[in-house]
């Protein structure tokens, strides 16, 4: 009898740790789960900023030193602002494991670690974004370095986090859409064929303008500025909007590409966009204000704006002076002459409708000029759909005063599909290996200093 308080107790801690084994074994899938994919980063090895991350890699085919980032990470990528190369470094949680170069094909100067070719000179028009090969050495790899660039320990980084497969010839498509060319300056000038990836074209989002410049058989255009601009279009929302891409105070050299940017509606003011379906009030008759007799003799001129309200009937309210002249007699006169105008009304989707037109009226020299003002902008917001690109080359003179225009050349609409802004997170990978056994960082690899090509192989 006096036994069963210790059985009972003995039994509480059999039952208990039995318990206990049962929570560890229904935690143990969790704690065996595959460890988080590693921290990996390409930087710039002068600044230290990042270019792009493990996050921004799609997949890469080890054996041919091939790898595809997103269409957002390759257009910044493509834009860096280098002349002819810029050294990377590639650093995990432990510091630096890679180093190397990215280069521009008129690079001079010779390199005997990993490259990378940001372009791929006059035989393409423009690289074969947004994959990149990794060389060994510049100019034409095959350097004494070149073993470098196969580092097992990035393999391993790169093997965990999934991202390591095989890439076949026919599974590299070209991400960059041509959207046309024109001649700069006359037939066989300048030539400028733009390039755009269209999954970058996103509402809000910055989108980049790949522009390739080429000379002709009369490469003799002269500006001492060229204004590239691009009109974004759409008319679900019957609206246009015109960004500013560039400048170029001089004729860029041949085979020169130009990167760009824009946003594509942001959100900003914009004016409507007219077509057959949607238009502003339009003005059917009119007659210029006379020009006061007392204004003339004392030289006095002045602007004058006029509102006035157009109806569905065409038939036009009263006239309101928006911006006073700072003169009575200017500002009645036109007010006269503006009731003995005739409208056309507003028409929105093919029917009339009651819109408000401006006119301006110029007082000066005896003379009176009148000029029909667009319609107020109004917040756009555009819808992700279809959108037309429109891509104008204003080139100009420089004068005394400022700058004369010379010549517009623009490219034909180009339709690229408006997207959200929203991005779709990429798939995680699980492998379905065990994670691989890290060995210690070793020495970072540190590329020889830079050697002169030879002669034969110079550009």
């Amino acid at each position: 009898m006096r036994m069963r308080p210790i059985l009972l107790l003995a039994l509480l801690v059999f039952l208990s740790a039995v318990a206990t084994t049962l929570a560890a074994a229904q935690q143990a899938p969790a704690n065996d789960a595959a460890p988080a994919a590693p921290a990996l980063a390409w930087v710039d090895a002068e600044n230290g900023a990042t270019l792009f991350t493990l996050a921004d890699i799609v997949r890469v085919d080890w054996d041919r030193q091939l790898f595809e980032l997103t269409p957002e990470r390759a257009s910044a990528l493509l834009s860096l602002p280098i002349a002819q190369f810029r050294d990377f470094a590639v650093k995990d949680v432990d510091g630096i494991i890679y180093r190397g170069r990215f280069y521009r094909s008129n690079a001079r100067e010779g390199y005997d670690g990993s490259t990378i070719l940001l372009d791929q000179g006059v035989k393409q028009v423009l690289p074969a974004a947004p994959f990149f090969t990794i060389s060994g050495g510049y100019p034409g790899g095959g350097g004494t370095h070149d073993k470098e660039r196969f580092a097992p320990r990035l393999k391993a980084l790169l093997d965990h986090a999934g991202v390591v497969t095989t890439i076949a010839d026919g599974d590299l498509p070209h991400a960059l859409k041509w959207m046309g060319n024109t001649w700069i300056g006359g037939e066989q000038a300048l030539g400028a064929t733009p390039a755009i990836f269209p999954a970058t074209v996103r509402v809000g989002k910055t989108a980049y303008l790949h522009i390739k410049f080429t000379r002709g058989n009369h490469p003799d255009v002269q500006f001492d500025r060229m204004d590239m601009r691009i009109t974004c279009a759409q008319a679900a929302g019957n609206f246009t909007v015109t960004h500013p891409l560039a400048t170029l105070a001089a004729p860029p050299v041949a085979n020169d590409v130009c990167v760009c940017k824009f946003t594509p509606w942001k959100g900003m003011l914009a004016s409507p966009m007219p077509d057959k379906l949607n238009a502003p009030p339009t003005v059917k008759s009119s007659q210029l204000p006379h020009y006061p007799k007392n204004a003339v003799n004392e030289n006095r001129g002045g602007k004058v704006t006029i509102a006035v309200l157009i109806a569905a009937d065409g038939k036009a309210g009263n006239p309101v002076i928006a911006q006073s002249s700072g003169a009575e007699d200017l500002d009645l006169s036109a007010v006269r002459a503006l009731r003995k105008w005739a409208f056309l009304p507003a028409i929105k989707g093919g029917q009339p409708i009651a819109g408000t037109l401006k006119v301006q009226f110029a007082f000066a020299d005896e003379q009176v000029q009148q000029t029909i003002l667009p319609p107020d902008p109004i917040e756009v917001r555009a819808q992700p759909g279809k959108m037309t690109l429109m891509v104008t080359f204003n080139t100009l003179k420089k004068t005394p005063d400022g700058y004369a225009p010379l010549g517009s050349w623009s490219l034909p609409p180009y339709q690229v599909n408006l997207l959200p802004a929203e991005t779709v997170a990429p798939a995680v990978v699980t492998p379905a290996t065990p994670a691989p056994v890290v060995t210690p960082a070793s020495p970072a690899v540190t590329p020889s200093p830079a050697v002169t090509p030879p002669p034969a192989a110079a550009k």
